[in-house]
């Protein structure tokens, strides 16, 4: 009996081998990547003053955000240095790294993809008089970089550890000069933030919100009276549900008629478009997942309603909330 052949050709094992041995054969380089620079890091140092400060940020949007009164802080208090910032392409922080002001360099490396090793060449190339890692959940990569250049003095922030294993751990805090104590267990990332610079040296500093952005251009946003809502997050586990927030924006806008805009980025577009149709007023929702910028989305925040420092919170005893949330 005929049928269709499944042989294969030379060619085609072999993409097929490579497509399964080329994540395992990028985590064996990055470990010994990371047990060389890491043991060799205390001789690579700036010969001279380079008047440089390097910052590692390569975690997500969030954190990233929540920090920024402590890149103010390091601003006043380095105002005679120029400070570089590290952050990931994949994150949309790039753009409104560049608006804040803070940084006068920001360097973009693809973390996650296999081209990152070609970024270890360029920072071999650069020298700076010290080296700071902020970030609780330190990556593997990350300090790979910070160990390729040169600098006379490397500081972290102690970590959870979550993407080492107790032997690449143990390795990777050879590199660094100082390890600053961070309390264990689940702490805000405004704290994290507090207790490097504390340790920094920033005695009096105290954790607090970043009130302010400085202006991110026009606001895409032409409603006069609107809510913003963002119904997703970069993982399942942060996701209070859609059907909550459709819940809550449908008992709103029957409350006030403000127009409703969900906002994110294009990988948001499945959950929000989950949220929008569980909604009563889903069509009158703009979706604005994918179309809005980061800073654009930052002035539709700023002018999502009259001015945030007079607004009326509403009292939960009094606030009419909706059915599925009282019971949920």
């Amino acid at each position: 009996m005929s049928g269709i052949s499944t042989r294969i050709t030379p060619r085609e094992w072999l993409e097929r081998r490579f497509h399964i041995w080329k994540p395992a054969a990028a985590d064996w380089l990055e470990r010994v990547l990371l047990w060389y620079f890491a043991g060799t890091a205390r001789f690579r140092r700036s010969k001279k003053e380079t008047g440089r400060i390097l910052v590692a940020r390569t975690d997500g949007l969030g954190d990233f955000i929540l920090w920024l009164d402590c890149a103010r802080e390091m601003r006043e208090w380095y105002k005679n240095q120029t400070i570089v910032l590290i952050l990931d392409s994949t994150k949309p922080t790039a753009e409104l790294a560049r608006r804040t002001g803070y940084f006068d360099e920001v360097l973009e490396v693809g973390i996650h993809n296999y081209t990152r090793f070609a970024t270890i060449l360029r920072m071999r190339r650069m020298s700076f008089d010290l080296v700071l890692q902020p970030v609780y959940t330190r990556l593997l990569f990350t300090d790979i970089l910070i160990f390729a250049c040169r600098a006379r003095e490397r500081i972290t922030l102690d970590t959870n550890g979550k993407f080492f294993t107790e032997r690449t751990l143990k390795v990777s805090n050879r590199g660094y000069d100082r390890i600053l104590p961070a309390a264990p267990g689940v702490r805000h990332e405004l704290l994290r933030g507090a207790q490097f610079l504390r340790g920094l040296g920033f005695f009096e500093y105290r954790a607090k919100m970043p009130w302010w952005l400085p202006p991110m251009g026009e606001n895409p946003v032409r409603a006069k009276d609107y809510i913003i809502v963002f119904p997703a997050a970069s993982w399942p586990g942060k996701v209070w549900g859609y059907e909550r927030f459709a819940a809550v924006c449908d008992e709103i806008i029957d409350q006030t008629g403000y127009t409703c805009v969900a906002a994110g980025g294009r990988v948001d577009l499945h959950t929000i478009g989950s949220m929008i149709s569980y909604m009563r007023h889903g069509r009158e929702v703009f979706n604005a997942a994918g179309i809005f910028s980061i800073c654009q989305t930052a002035e539709a925040v700023r002018g999502g309603g009259r001015d945030w420092r007079w607004a009326m919170i509403p009292d939960p005893c009094t606030w009419r909330w909706p059915a599925a949330l009282l019971q949920s």
